[in-house]
């Protein structure tokens, strides 16, 4: 999970600096990200430390005992996938925080025009074949509504773009019964 999600956001205008300058701090750079050694323990806890570093509040309260798996979902059940509690996402999803009504929402002018603008160019990316990485969500268990940790636009514009996924999409999956306790829940 921590690979994936700093792959993620190692290019993302909002963190890329962040995670660079942790990596730095710990004598690495983005290469243990871009070409990630598994088996090197030195690069596993530069790389946790850097996200712990670069995303401290969004791990808040955040359990320890989380199993992690990938599953994929189909466009369908990711539009039933929430938002985290965040005012951007809440708003843009008119109070219900689903993914689905985010993406609704957006042609009405939910989102504000930086995050707009994103969204559009990741659609863009999608409609090119490229391939992004996994998205990443939390739930208390696998028959539990699912809570985006990571990629939220991505997920936006994939349920605008539903066309372009007949099979569905990639995501690493959490599970823990203390995710109540997670800030952002």
């Amino acid at each position: 999970m921590v690979l994936a999600f700093l792959k993620a956001e190692i290019d993302s205008l909002d963190h890329r600096g962040n995670i660079e300058g942790a990596l730095r701090a710990r004598g690495y750079s983005r290469a243990i990200v871009d070409n990630a050694d598994l088996g090197n323990s030195g690069e596993n806890l530069a790389r946790a430390q850097a996200l712990s570093y670069s995303r401290a509040g969004l791990f808040v309260g955040f359990p320890d005992n989380v199993i992690w798996q990938r599953i994929s979902l189909s466009i369908e059940e990711l539009g039933r996938v929430k938002y985290i509690c965040q005012d951007v996402f809440v708003k843009a999803s008119g109070g219900t925080r689903l993914v689905s009504d985010g993406a609704r929402n957006f042609e009405a002018g939910a989102f504000d025009e930086e995050t707009s603008s994103r969204i559009l160019g990741i659609e863009v990316a999608v409609k090119r074949g490229r391939r992004l990485p996994e998205l990443i969500v939390v739930g208390e268990s696998e028959d539990s509504g699912l809570i985006l940790l990571e990629g939220h636009k991505r997920a936006t514009a994939y349920v605008r773009t539903a066309g372009c996924f007949p099979k569905g999409v990639e995501a690493i999956a959490g599970f823990s019964r203390d995710l109540n306790d997670w800030k952002w829940h």
